[in-house]
């Protein structure tokens, strides 16, 4: 029975010899015979036949004695436990790819399923069984050969890690991928976060909640448990959920805001009793009321709202200070001048102050009654500083021209949590 032995390597230009093909007879008494030679051919190359001990067969020639398709039919004998070796060298100024076959008779050579060797299936070869492999399975050439094809797969593969470029674009890789027990179909919420997020980074064989394997972290684990999957951690790639419900936008905002109504303020002593009920439109019986500050229109008034500590997740920076308000005025041409003045407490020293955020307000609509929200100012804080704030209306400046009383129904801090 006649066995092939196919190998190749790419050889760089102006290589040194180097071993393309081989074949060992693994017989312990039978000797084999090598009966055909074939080899691929370019210009500028040279190529020898040797026995494994370096002696010569075939010295040296640089023509092409047989193709891959039609091996040159030759007659040598291979004693047993020893081997024949095809060299090539390539002298040309570009690397190339160089292959060889050699057809025998004999023991078959186990050793090609070993190291870096290969052992390619044609002219109707079967092997039943290759044993135990002690080294590494390592193509001779890289990115060129398959392992099962689209027509004949392997039942089960098993891995201690896996490391690839392309898990198959659907990662469901058509019956689907299990993962201890787990069915990753393409409607699954983690098959659709790895899919969006990339890759698959690394999966180990630790014990973590259902999906065993996965690294000691606690946002991925985080990840893994949630069902539905609404969240990633704040570091990772921002991805769209499945369902839409988070989108790379929201991830990336860090925007956070602290609310004060009115009721939060005290009015300061001495000024008039300005608590009012403001109607949500004009004219109507049944509207919905909200509690303000009626600051009048010629006197300088203020409300004040103390010890209010800011956020652990706001570092240092700045916060927006923004006004809610309304005003029975129609005439948008006439402004209201807003203050919200900002002091610090800090235990062990005096109060400090930090400055004013104050804005000219335009009415905001020609309807009596229309709520705004306008930006007074930013001032620079840090985390876990204790403000107190004083809201007031600077009715006696000359750019305040609203002649009406202007209603204050509560302040916005705004600010930007640490990344």
């Amino acid at each position: 029975m006649k066995w092939p032995r196919r190998e190749g390597k790419t050889l760089s230009a102006g290589s040194a010899w180097t071993k393309i093909a081989s074949y060992f007879n693994d017989s312990d008494v039978e000797p084999a015979r090598i009966v055909s030679l074939g080899h691929c051919y370019h210009d500028n190359s040279l190529w020898r036949l040797t026995r494994d001990d370096g002696s010569f067969y075939i010295p040296e020639w640089d023509i092409q004695i047989g193709s891959m398709s039609y091996p040159f039919g030759i007659d040598l004998e291979v004693a047993p436990k020893r081997g024949v070796e095809l060299w090539a060298k390539n002298n040309d100024v570009a690397s190339h790819v160089y292959e060889g076959v050699l057809i025998y008779e004999g023991t078959y050579d186990q050793r090609a399923f070993i190291g870096s060797e290969r052992c390619e299936k044609t002219f109707g070869m079967t092997v039943t069984t290759l044993g135990d492999i002690s080294t590494d399975l390592i193509p001779a050439i890289t990115n060129t050969y398959k392992l099962g094809s689209a027509t004949k797969f392997w039942l089960d593969l098993y891995l201690r890690n896996l490391y690839a470029d392309t898990l198959k674009s659907n990662l469901a890789c058509d019956d689907g991928v299990t993962i201890d027990g787990i069915d990753l179909s393409a409607a699954d919420p983690l098959t659709q976060y790895l899919l969006k997020s990339g890759s698959i980074a690394l999966i180990t064989t630790r014990d973590h909640h259902l999906l065993t394997g996965l690294l000691d972290d606690d946002h991925t684990q985080y990840a893994l448990v949630s069902e539905p999957l609404l969240t990633t951690h704040k570091t990772a790639t921002p991805i769209d959920h499945p369902d839409g419900s988070i989108t790379a936008a929201k991830i990336a905002d860090r925007t956070r805001y602290i609310a004060l109504q009115c009721l939060n303020f005290y009015k300061i002593a001495g000024v008039k009793d300005t608590w009012t009920w403001v109607d949500c439109a004009a004219g109507a019986t049944d509207n919905q009321k909200v509690i303000a500050i009626a600051f009048d229109a010629a006197t300088d008034e203020m409300a004040f709202c103390g010890g209010i500590k800011l956020p652990e997740d706001f570092v240092t920076g700045n916060v927006t200070f923004k006004i809610v308000w309304n005003t029975v005025a129609t005439d948008v041409t006439k402004k209201v001048y807003w203050f919200a003045t900002v002091a610090k407490l800090v235990a062990g020293s005096l109060i400090s102050n930090v400055g004013d955020a104050a804005a000219l307000c335009a009415v905001p609509s020609a309807t009596a009654r229309t709520v705004a929200i306008d930006t007074l100012g930013t001032l620079s804080l840090t985390a876990g500083d204790v403000i107190v704030i004083t809201v007031w209306r600077y009715a006696s400046h000359a750019s305040d021209t609203a002649a009406v009383d202007a209603n204050f129904i509560g302040l916005i801090l705004e600010y930007t949590a640490d990344s």
